[in-house]
């Protein structure tokens, strides 16, 4: 039986990142006062107490008004709401003269504004890949409502990659002169596989544009869009440091932004719309996209959330993951193998399907089930933890040392 010290020796990047257990117990320590194992990032982070508090003495030491007037409580809204997009900017690494930021309620949001006013058109093509966010799929209804082809890429199993020979033949079928459209998650949100971001390039060669589905991947990848130039990136920052909740964004690429075309306007869009003259004039990006009133109160939040990942690093957080992704994938080839051992009617070499899984799907989630009941687990190959770090408080990212159950963002449950 493996211990915590022959773990470490296999995987040393995991002993690089107990800045987390110090964090857990500084800033979530609600975790285990409330005798919690928290797993579903896949359906959002958690915050910090110390997000809370600083948002607090944010709104409770200053007055905001509403952005879209010009009085001194709008305009101090109005600073702090340009200072978190920077953030945002500085966080991905965009050029401010190359991206802007749009926000928006969520991810999915962000689709929509994309999905709606995107120029389709009959000889366009939106190509996709199978392991898209149904907020992904969902753009294709636009696109059959304006005449464009949807083509989907295929995954192949056993381990739900794209075949880059079908990929490379799909993104030959773009039409020239045409506006086409490729997207794919940069993590899928359904297998946890990360897809490489030099499609993106590749793409472009080609002359799609690109949408990079990212809020599965932010919360534990750097994504560097000064080198990885994807046209749109959607994102929900609950998903990367949970709160606030209800604020999205969208990164879009100024020049390509420029062809997108909003089937209707509202307050806060335009500068100014005739009644009689039956016209409207739309203001720039990123207001054009911004419907009504922002969420300026919840907006600093944002930035608050962003720096409290960056005095984490993102690398560590990377690091720990991958760790336990590596490990995870290991534990579960070895009872895949054992299971196949215990049923005689199963091959030795049809150890990956020993293990039956049903699909069964609700109005928003989908949840893998066993279709079978499973004799006792056997050991982990690593084990139970031995007191290698006694008192030691476990990260929100972490293990329980005691019974090692993993808190890896591949998911048990998975989003729809």
């Amino acid at each position: 039986m493996h211990d915590y010290a022959e773990f470490v020796q296999k995987y040393p990047a995991y002993d690089r990142t107990h800045d987390l257990d110090e964090l857990r117990e500084r800033d979530y320590a609600r975790l285990d006062r409330l005798g919690q194992i928290y797993l579903d990032y896949t359906g959002g982070g958690l915050y910090a107490e110390s997000q809370v508090r600083a948002h607090q003495k944010v709104l409770a030491e200053n007055v905001f008004g509403n952005p879209h007037s010009t009085n001194p409580t709008s305009q101090a809204a109005t600073h702090l709401i340009e200072s978190t997009r920077q953030s945002i900017l500085e966080f991905f690494n965009a050029d401010p003269a190359e991206y802007t930021v749009i926000f928006s309620l969520n991810a999915s949001g962000a689709l929509k504004l994309v999905g709606e006013s995107y120029p389709f058109q009959p000889g366009s093509h939106y190509l996709l890949t199978f392991d898209n966010h149904n907020s992904v799929n969902g753009i294709r209804e636009y696109a059959h409502a304006k005449g464009a082809e949807v083509t989907y890429v295929p995954v192949a199993l056993p381990d739900m990659r794209v075949d880059t020979e079908s990929l490379a033949t799909s993104l030959e079928i773009g039409t020239a002169g045409k506006n086409n459209l490729f997207a794919y998650p940069a993590q899928s949100n359904f297998s946890a596989v990360l897809h490489p971001l030099e499609w993106i390039e590749r793409a472009h060669a080609l002359g799609w544009d690109v949408l990079l589905d990212a809020a599965a991947f932010a919360p534990t990848n750097p994504l560097d869009l000064s080198k990885y130039k994807a046209d749109f990136v959607p994102l929900s920052f609950y998903k990367i440091f949970g709160y606030p909740t209800g604020i999205g964004a969208l990164l879009a690429r100024r020049e390509v932004l420029k062809k997108l075309h909003r089937p209707w306007f509202a307050g806060g869009t335009i500068t100014v719309a005739s009644v009689q003259g039956d016209k409207y004039y739309l203001a720039e990006a990123p207001a054009a996209f911004e419907d009504g009133t922002l969420d300026y109160l919840n907006i600093p939040a944002v930035e608050i959330g962003l720096k409290h990942i960056r005095s984490i690093g993102l690398e560590t957080i990377h690091e720990r993951v991958g760790c336990w992704r590596v490990w995870r994938k290991c534990a579960t080839a070895r009872e895949c193998r054992w299971h196949a051992s215990m049923d005689r009617s199963i091959p030795p070499n049809a150890a990956a399907r020993s293990r039956p899984i049903s699909l069964t799907r609700t109005a928003s989630r989908s949840t893998i089930a066993s279709s079978r009941q499973r004799p006792t687990r056997p050991p982990s190959p690593c084990g139970p933890a031995a007191s290698a770090t006694p008192g030691r408080a476990r990260s929100p990212w972490a293990f329980r040392e005691s019974n090692w159950q993993p808190a890896s963002p591949v998911p048990a449950t998975i989003s729809a």
